[in-house]
């Protein structure tokens, strides 16, 4: 039940942020100011953050998913080795998402301090 709730969240919260992407786009292509654009860009760029903190640990379940895959015996060899492939590769993609995501954190938050100590 909350594996349902997890990706209901996640995918209305990607047709936001594309939405907001689209109408941004929109928005650029018939010439409006730019402090007509600047809210919908600030909305896209904030629902994907939210979207990556919300995968942080996901790569944990792709992890175990792949020693599952490893130790099933009823499995052809070939379908077997594919199957740990594509869950490593999940977990590998979500791992370097969260590296980014806490690295870009840090960096914003560095940049955030830097420009509050001048006021």
């Amino acid at each position: 039940m909350l594996t349902l709730f997890i990706v209901g969240r996640d995918k209305l919260l990607r047709t936001l942020q594309y939405f907001s992407r689209f109408y941004g786009w929109y928005l650029y292509r018939t010439n409006n100011p730019a402090r007509l654009i600047a809210p919908f860009e600030a909305i896209k760029k904030q629902f994907g953050l939210t979207r990556k903190a919300l995968r942080l640990g996901k790569n944990v379940e792709h992890f175990k998913a792949a020693a599952t895959a490893m130790d099933s015996k009823g499995m052809d060899p070939i379908l077997k080795y594919c199957a740990v492939g594509r869950q490593l590769g999940y977990a590998t993609y979500l791992s370097l998402d969260a590296i980014t995501y806490v690295v870009f954190g840090l960096h914003y938050g560095a940049m955030c301090d830097t420009k509050s100590d001048g006021d």
